[in-house]
């Protein structure tokens, strides 16, 4: 089949074509190897230039935003979809895309995929007259949608009893157990430091403040930890402690050398509204490296540790967040190889649900 994604380039601080990342970049690569034939439209918020670039046996255009909605340019954008034919039309990125890819599917006889990573729903865009009703209509039309997080199923089969659950998953041939002792030596980390580490946005949102505060614990009992972080920093934390070593954005190779140097990794995230719907990409990765994990009891991530809640953390509670740390220092377990879930298996999920549409 033929199947034409409109999507975003950027997304959770990541460039789909250049970082070679997430489901919206490894759907159609895989999709792609299975015999489709796959080409990706993706919304660029920032560049003024397009782009046309064939990776992994999918082209992929870009089109920039800002010329987007000035309505020639729009008109021709349509007009070049049109022409490209489609089996399907896989949407994804915030609810106004979903909006337009259900457009386009009418407009082309095709199938109506409407992917939701995210809840679409607490985006800025929402905050626009009309968004929260293209939302509304992109889910209840759509012929299927797929849902990141069993969170956001539950929420939006009221709308669409057609959901699927396609969680985010890992690549196993990037992110693989590491030596501690190289993986050190190649991110520049002393042998015998204790590092407990997080990689991932910097905000108040996902615990950092929290997770700083408790480190602050355990080394006011006289635990000589370091905290690695690596992410977007958005400003609202303050990492000016001596023991914080901040590594600013990094490419996923860099990344899987960090998760490697750290004795524990964690995902402390506040319980919201919006994380409440998540299902966070890392915690694939961190699982996938074989490195002992710390979770707060948010979404569905307490569910990966049916024996282990020594290891699941209170949100918004850096006492808690520091025993579950100490707790993983001492236990040094590890997420057993059967919940690591790769691209692959997850795509053939999708293909598998994509050919019953016909």
């Amino acid at each position: 089949m033929k199947i034409v994604f409109l999507v975003k380039r950027f997304y959770t601080n990541k460039d789909l074509i250049d970082d070679q990342f997430g489901r919206l970049f490894y759907f159609p690569s895989i999709l792609a190897e299975m015999g489709h034939e796959c080409v990706v439209f993706a919304l660029d918020s920032r560049n003024k230039a397009e782009l046309s670039v064939r990776e992994n046996n999918v082209q992929y255009y870009t089109i920039p935003v800002q010329s987007f909605w000035r309505l020639p340019l729009m008109r021709e954008l349509i007009g070049k979809l049109c022409r490209s034919k489609a089996d399907v039309v896989f949407s994804s990125g915030d609810s106004y895309i979903g909006y337009l890819g259900l457009q386009l599917s009418k407009r082309l006889s095709a199938k109506a995929l409407f992917d939701i990573y995210d809840d679409y729903s607490h985006f800025g865009t929402n905050k626009l007259p009309f968004m929260r009703t293209l939302l509304r209509k992109a889910v209840r039309k759509s012929d299927l949608v797929v849902c990141a997080s069993k969170s956001i199923q539950e929420k939006y089969r009221v709308k669409q009893e057609n959901t699927l659950l396609v969680q985010n998953g890992v690549d196993n041939k990037v992110f693989r157990p590491q030596e501690k002792r190289i993986a050190r030596e190649r991110s520049g980390i002393s042998g015998g430091d204790i590092v407990v580490g997080y990689f991932g946005s910097i905000h108040k949102p996902r615990g950092v403040d929290d997770l700083i505060a408790a480190i602050e614990r355990l080394r006011a009992k006289g635990q000589d930890i370091k905290l690695l972080m690596a992410g977007r920093d958005y400003g609202d934390v303050s990492l000016d402690h001596p023991w914080i070593e901040y590594r600013g954005m990094v490419n996923q190779y860099d990344v899987v050398a960090l998760i490697n140097s750290c004795d524990v990794v964690t995902v402390p995230y506040k319980d919201t509204d919006i994380i409440r719907m998540t299902n966070a990409c890392k915690l694939m990765e961190y699982f996938a490296c074989s490195v002992p994990v710390v979770v707060s009891d948010v979404s569905d991530y307490a569910s990966y540790f049916p024996e282990s809640f020594a290891c699941v953390s209170i949100p918004s509670d850096p006492a808690s967040l520091a025993d579950a740390i100490t707790n993983q220092l001492e236990a040094r377990k590890v997420v057993d190889a059967s919940s690591i879930i790769s691209w692959e298996k997850l795509t053939a999920r999708l293909d598998t649900h994509i050919r019953q549409l016909f």
